[in-house]
């Protein structure tokens, strides 16, 4: 089955919020994921709580949709860090159908490289390039069992994790080399 996103759940904007240093909200950047689309453990609350701020919190299973710039990329909030709201580079993707579409496979459908050409396409703009919400709502969807969800996103994370994996083993295998070259040097 296919539905647009718009179809799927509300999608709204992030907040705008003024960064303070004493802050207790954590306000989301694109900074604040890693190469994995994983929120960092390591970032620091910097927005001071307020009744507009507090209208915004993230929930556990908002897909956040990355909305400025050349990487479009999805991911879930999952809560491990709050209270939390996503700032203006994003767009939230809220009150889905759990029972329908699970919020990671919305993401891992937003970050296959299809839909991000389709992202890639509908963005505008020069220096930095966005996409709107009309753009993202009607991006379509494909929606098929949980059972299958569930079995595309345990492939996806065996997947990543074999990549960690090679990177690590490239590395180790790299510094070794470089080690055999510094030991070359010194006969």
């Amino acid at each position: 089955m296919q539905k647009q996103i718009l179809d799927i759940g509300e999608i709204y904007s992030g907040v705008y919020a003024k960064s303070a240093k004493a802050g207790e909200v954590y306000c989301l950047q694109a900074r604040d994921f890693d190469s994995n689309r994983k929120l960092k453990i390591d970032i620091e609350p910097n927005v001071t709580w307020s009744n507009m701020i507090e209208r915004h919190f993230l929930n556990p299973g908002d897909v956040l949709v990355a909305a400025k710039g050349d990487d479009n990329f999805a991911a879930v909030y999952c809560g491990k860090i709050k209270p939390a709201v996503a700032s203006t580079m994003f767009m939230v993707i809220r009150n889905i159908d759990q029972r329908k579409i699970l919020p990671d496979f919305l993401a891992w459908q937003i970050n296959h490289p299809l839909k991000q050409l389709y992202l890639r396409m509908k963005s505008k703009g020069t220096s930095i390039t966005s996409i709107n919400k009309l753009a993202l709502g009607e991006m379509e969807i494909n929606i098929p069992s949980i059972e299958k969800q569930k079995a595309i996103l345990s492939l996806s994370e065996l997947k990543l994790k074999e990549k960690i994996i090679k990177d690590k083993l490239e590395y180790y295998r790299n510094l070794k080399f470089e080690g055999l070259l510094l030991n070359a040097i010194k006969e």
